[in-house]
């Protein structure tokens, strides 16, 4: 559990950091009987929020977390190499070249499913998460039409339609990721499928018998 903290909290900070500014951009106009009326505040259209808030987000969620998966994802790759007998496919072959693949020794097995499940939801992530990164790209360049907009009280305006919709995108894309990590999980590691379908079964017996 301290392991899992160590980690967990740092992330939940520097999150809750980023994203701290975001709660004094807007304030409570007016307020009557049948509407709220929201506007903007004075950080909102400040010209340095806006300048370094875009560099912020584009290196702590975009350019940062892609290269370091990628730098990652190498460090692995390296590692599965140079383990054991030199490397996952030299391994695969000296083990499968009599018998197809059916001798394959255990530690083996697992080094390669455990390298294949890696591999899988990192391309996943860098696939879900290059949407986003155009979007923070395309902001740092539009920074002074932002800026003229916000300036002239039309916040939201100054985005093209294209990134408006790869915006979308890019919502459904950070949804799905999660999701994707699951299923490469049930699909590749065969005793995390069997395992899930033991507790599934496990839970509808437990059901059916109170019923």
């Amino acid at each position: 559990c301290k392991f899992f903290l160590r980690y967990l909290i740092p992330v939940i900070f520097c999150s809750f950091l980023l994203n701290l500014p975001k709660f004094f951009l807007i304030r409570i106009s007016n307020i009557n009987s049948s509407e709220v009326t929201l506007s903007i505040t004075e950080l909102r259209t400040n010209h340095y929020y806006i300048t370094y808030y875009s560099w912020a987000r584009l290196f702590l969620i975009g350019l940062i977390p892609l290269l370091w998966v990628s730098i990652l994802n190498l460090k692995i790759y390296l590692a599965v190499l140079k383990s054991a007998q030199g490397s996952v496919l030299a391994g695969l072959r000296k083990n499968t070249s009599s018998t197809g693949g059916d001798n394959l020794r255990p530690s083996k097995k697992n080094e390669y499913v455990q390298f294949v499940i890696l591999l899988s939801i990192i391309i996943i992530f860098i696939l879900c998460s290059i949407p986003r990164f155009i979007i923070l790209m395309h902001e740092i360049t539009i920074i002074d039409t932002l800026r003229c907009c916000i300036s002239a009280n039309r916040v939201g305006v100054g985005f093209p339609m294209w990134n408006l919709v790869l915006g979308r995108v890019s919502d459904l894309l950070l949804m799905i990721n999660p999701t994707a990590n699951f299923v490469v999980y049930s699909v590749i590691n065969v005793k995390f499928r069997c395992l899930i379908l033991t507790k599934i079964k496990d839970i509808f017996r437990i059901k059916s018998t109170d019923v």
